[in-house]
Protein backbone atom coordinates (compact mmCIF):
# COMPACT_ATOMS: atom_id res chain seq x y z
CA UNK A 1 0.00 0.00 0.00
CA UNK A 2 1.12 3.52 -0.76
CA UNK A 3 0.73 6.93 0.85
CA UNK A 4 -0.61 9.83 -1.23
CA UNK A 5 0.76 13.27 -0.37
CA UNK A 6 -1.10 16.40 -1.47
CA UNK A 7 -0.09 20.03 -1.08
CA UNK A 8 -2.22 23.18 -1.27
CA UNK A 9 -0.36 26.47 -1.43
CA UNK A 10 -1.60 30.05 -1.56
CA UNK A 11 0.65 33.08 -1.87
CA UNK A 12 -0.23 36.72 -2.52
CA UNK A 13 1.46 39.99 -1.65
CA UNK A 14 -0.71 43.07 -1.09
CA UNK A 15 0.83 46.40 -0.10
CA UNK A 16 4.08 44.63 0.78
CA UNK A 17 2.43 42.08 3.10
CA UNK A 18 2.57 38.40 2.19
CA UNK A 19 -0.54 36.27 2.79
CA UNK A 20 -1.03 32.55 2.31
CA UNK A 21 -0.17 29.15 3.61
CA UNK A 22 1.07 25.78 2.46
CA UNK A 23 -0.79 22.77 3.79
CA UNK A 24 0.40 19.21 3.23
CA UNK A 25 -1.89 16.24 3.76
CA UNK A 26 -1.19 12.53 3.58
CA UNK A 27 -3.62 9.75 2.75
CA UNK A 28 -2.48 6.32 3.92
CA UNK A 29 -3.25 2.87 2.51
CA UNK A 30 -3.84 3.91 -1.11
CA UNK A 31 -4.20 0.78 -3.25
CA UNK A 32 -5.17 2.22 -6.64
CA UNK A 33 -4.89 5.52 -8.50
CA UNK A 34 -6.68 6.62 -11.65
CA UNK A 35 -5.65 9.75 -13.54
CA UNK A 36 -7.35 10.67 -16.80
CA UNK A 37 -8.12 13.69 -18.96
CA UNK A 38 -11.76 13.74 -20.10
CA UNK A 39 -13.35 15.97 -22.77
CA UNK A 40 -16.50 17.56 -21.38
CA UNK A 41 -19.19 18.99 -23.67
CA UNK A 42 -22.37 20.90 -22.81
CA UNK A 43 -24.19 17.59 -22.25
CA UNK A 44 -23.34 16.19 -18.78
CA UNK A 45 -20.77 13.40 -18.65
CA UNK A 46 -20.11 11.08 -15.69
CA UNK A 47 -16.75 11.63 -13.99
CA UNK A 48 -17.30 9.12 -11.19
CA UNK A 49 -20.12 6.91 -9.97
CA UNK A 50 -20.55 4.96 -6.75
CA UNK A 51 -22.08 1.54 -6.14
CA UNK A 52 -23.02 -0.34 -3.00
CA UNK A 53 -21.16 -3.47 -4.12
CA UNK A 54 -19.68 -3.48 -7.64
CA UNK A 55 -16.57 -1.70 -8.89
CA UNK A 56 -15.99 -1.09 -12.58
CA UNK A 57 -14.30 1.44 -14.82
CA UNK A 58 -15.67 4.79 -13.65
CA UNK A 59 -17.42 3.31 -10.60
CA UNK A 60 -16.11 2.82 -7.06
CA UNK A 61 -17.67 0.88 -4.20
CA UNK A 62 -19.19 3.14 -1.54
CA UNK A 63 -16.61 4.06 1.07
CA UNK A 64 -13.55 3.24 -1.09
CA UNK A 65 -12.82 6.81 -2.25
CA UNK A 66 -9.90 8.36 -0.36
CA UNK A 67 -9.17 11.34 -2.62
CA UNK A 68 -10.81 12.93 -5.68
CA UNK A 69 -9.63 15.94 -7.66
CA UNK A 70 -11.07 17.40 -10.83
CA UNK A 71 -9.32 20.33 -12.54
CA UNK A 72 -10.69 22.42 -15.40
CA UNK A 73 -7.83 22.49 -17.94
CA UNK A 74 -9.58 24.96 -20.24
CA UNK A 75 -8.22 28.52 -20.46
CA UNK A 76 -11.53 30.19 -21.37
CA UNK A 77 -14.68 28.27 -20.41
CA UNK A 78 -16.06 27.14 -17.08
CA UNK A 79 -17.29 23.65 -16.21
CA UNK A 80 -20.30 22.91 -14.02
CA UNK A 81 -19.95 19.96 -11.67
CA UNK A 82 -22.95 18.21 -10.17
CA UNK A 83 -22.25 16.30 -6.94
CA UNK A 84 -25.32 14.11 -6.32
CA UNK A 85 -26.23 11.91 -3.35
CA UNK A 86 -29.34 10.27 -4.83
CA UNK A 87 -31.71 12.91 -3.41
CA UNK A 88 -29.92 16.24 -3.27
CA UNK A 89 -27.21 17.80 -5.36
CA UNK A 90 -24.67 20.57 -5.22
CA UNK A 91 -23.58 22.42 -8.35
CA UNK A 92 -20.02 23.76 -8.39
CA UNK A 93 -18.72 26.16 -11.04
CA UNK A 94 -15.10 25.42 -11.97
CA UNK A 95 -13.60 28.44 -13.67
CA UNK A 96 -10.59 27.94 -16.00
CA UNK A 97 -7.73 26.36 -14.06
CA UNK A 98 -9.84 25.77 -10.92
CA UNK A 99 -10.07 22.46 -9.05
CA UNK A 100 -12.45 20.68 -6.70
CA UNK A 101 -11.03 18.28 -4.12
CA UNK A 102 -12.99 15.72 -2.08
CA UNK A 103 -11.42 13.55 0.60
CA UNK A 104 -14.26 11.04 0.88
CA UNK A 105 -17.44 10.01 -0.91
CA UNK A 106 -19.86 11.25 1.72
CA UNK A 107 -20.50 14.97 1.95
CA UNK A 108 -22.92 17.36 3.59
CA UNK A 109 -25.56 18.31 1.05
CA UNK A 110 -28.35 20.51 2.27
CA UNK A 111 -31.30 22.28 0.65
CA UNK A 112 -31.17 24.70 3.61
CA UNK A 113 -28.33 25.67 5.90
CA UNK A 114 -30.50 24.91 8.93
CA UNK A 115 -31.03 21.29 7.86
CA UNK A 116 -27.70 19.77 6.72
CA UNK A 117 -27.52 16.12 5.83
CA UNK A 118 -24.59 13.79 5.26
CA UNK A 119 -25.13 11.88 2.06
CA UNK A 120 -23.32 8.97 0.47
CA UNK A 121 -22.49 10.17 -3.03
CA UNK A 122 -24.06 8.52 -6.07
CA UNK A 123 -22.30 10.42 -8.83
CA UNK A 124 -20.16 13.34 -9.92
CA UNK A 125 -20.91 14.70 -13.40
CA UNK A 126 -19.62 17.62 -15.45
CA UNK A 127 -20.82 19.83 -18.31
CA UNK A 128 -19.09 22.76 -20.02
CA UNK A 129 -20.74 26.15 -20.42
CA UNK A 130 -20.31 26.66 -24.19
CA UNK A 131 -17.53 24.63 -25.80
CA UNK A 132 -15.83 21.30 -25.18
CA UNK A 133 -13.39 21.58 -22.25
CA UNK A 134 -10.87 19.10 -20.94
CA UNK A 135 -10.87 18.21 -17.27
CA UNK A 136 -8.30 16.14 -15.42
CA UNK A 137 -9.64 13.65 -12.90
CA UNK A 138 -7.39 12.14 -10.22
CA UNK A 139 -8.86 9.41 -8.01
CA UNK A 140 -7.22 7.49 -5.18
CA UNK A 141 -8.80 4.56 -3.38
Amino acid sequence: MATLTTTVKESVTINGKVFGREVENTVASVTDVRQVVIPVATTPVDLLNFSASTESLGTLVDGDLKYFRVTNLDSTNFVSLIVYDGTNYVSVKLTPGASLVLNEDSVGISPTLSNPSLGQLDSITAASDTAVCKVEVFIAK
